[in-house]
């Protein structure tokens, strides 16, 4: 299907864009409460609304990126601030856009960590279980069930 024709106005295309970053960085501090509590039961949810507001975002600035190849600039941000030179308001929005961009990628960037952290948490707790299994062999059966060991003294006994 061949894409829509650009929108002459630059500056409501980076509205846009502000409206859709604003609401990716706030999906990013929810997963990062969602972290930090360790309430990882619905990160698959946020998982999914990321990449559907990401792609939202790459349609924007698809979209931005023609209407830049139209007048003949390159679509980047040299290629915007040419674009921008005599509308302010535009450029009011880019800047924001531009702010917004880099907050989120730093949340991101935080939320990525906490996710290593609890990753590295989870891979030493099994570590720790694999080794008492491999030094305490038959504390379960295959089943889960546990069962007496060879060291094990009954009250009876005592």
């Amino acid at each position: 299907m061949p894409a829509p024709p650009p929108r002459a106005d630059l500056g409501a295309i980076v509205a846009g864009e502000v409206c859709a970053a604003r609401a990716l960085y706030e999906l990013l501090e929810v997963e990062q409460q969602a972290l930090r509590g360790g309430e990882t039961d619905g990160l698959p949810g946020i998982v999914a609304e990321k990449a559907a507001r990401v792609e939202q975002l790459n349609r924007l600035a698809a979209e931005r990126d023609r209407v830049l190849a139209s007048r003949g600039l390159s679509p980047d941000r040299a290629g915007m601030q040419t674009a921008l030179a005599t509308d302010p308001a535009g450029r009011e929005w880019w800047n924001r856009l531009l702010h917004l961009a880099s907050r989120a990628r730093e949340r991101n960037a935080l939320n990525g960590a906490l996710i290593g952290a609890r990753l590295a948490f989870a891979n030493r707790a099994l570590a720790f279980l694999n080794q008492v299994a491999t030094r305490e062999p038959g504390l379960y059966t295959p089943e889960g069930v546990a069962q007496a060991g060879p060291a094990s003294r009954s009250r009876a006994s005592v």
